[in-house]
C-alpha cells in the first residue's frame, strides 16, 4: 500500500492534519500497520486534494502557525475502497522479541517471563487501539464531505 492510500484510510476515520497523520501512524492506533515520512505524507495529500479525493481547509489559532486539515470526500472513500482491494503485500517481520524467543532457552526463566508479561500488555493496548478504531468506523461509516 503506498503513502497516498494509507492517508485515505487515516483520513476515512475523520479529519486530520498531515502532521496528525503522520503521529497517527508513529504513535497511534495506525502505527501496528505501515509507515511513512512527512516527505511522503505532504505530497500526497497535495495530490489527493488535487485530484478531488480529498478537500482541505486552513485553522488558525491565536498565537498558532495556520495548520491545514484535510477530508476525506466521497471520491476519496471510492478510491481507497478500489485500493483495498488489491491483494496487500507479505508482511515483512523484523522483531527484537522473535530474537529473544528464539534465544529463550539460554536466559534466565524470570526474564523470559517478564518480557512475555510486557507483550501481552502491549497486544492488549494495541487490541484497544483495534477495538476503538473499529467502533469509530462503525460511527462514521458512510460520512464523508
Amino acid at each position: 500500500m503506498n503513502t497516498r492510500s494509507i492517508c485515505l484510510a487515516v483520513l476515512s476515520f475523520g479529519e486530520h492534519s498531515g502532521y496528525d497523520i503522520r503521529k497517527m501512524l508513529t504513535e497511534g492506533p495506525f502505527s501496528s500497520f505501515l509507515a511513512a515520512s512527512y516527505g511522503s505524507i505532504y505530497p500526497a495529500l497535495s495530490q489527493l486534494e488535487s485530484e478531488g479525493l480529498i478537500a482541505g481547509r486552513d485553522e488558525t489559532e491565536s498565537g498558532r502557525p495556520t495548520r491545514r486539515v484535510f477530508t476525506i470526500t466521497d471520491q476519496g472513500q471510492v478510491a481507497l475502497q478500489a485500493d483495498l482491494l488489491d491483494v496487500p503485500k507479505p508482511d515483512e517481520i523484523r522483531s527484537e522479541f522473535l530474537l529473544y524467543a528464539a534465544l529463550s532457552p539460554r536466559l534466565p526463566r524470570d526474564h523470559i517471563e517478564a518480557i512475555l508479561s510486557e507483550r501481552i500488555e502491549l497486544m492488549r493496548r494495541r487490541l484497544g487501539e483495534f477495538e476503538a478504531l473499529a467502533e469509530t468506523e462503525g460511527k462514521d461509516c458512510g460520512s464523508s464531505a
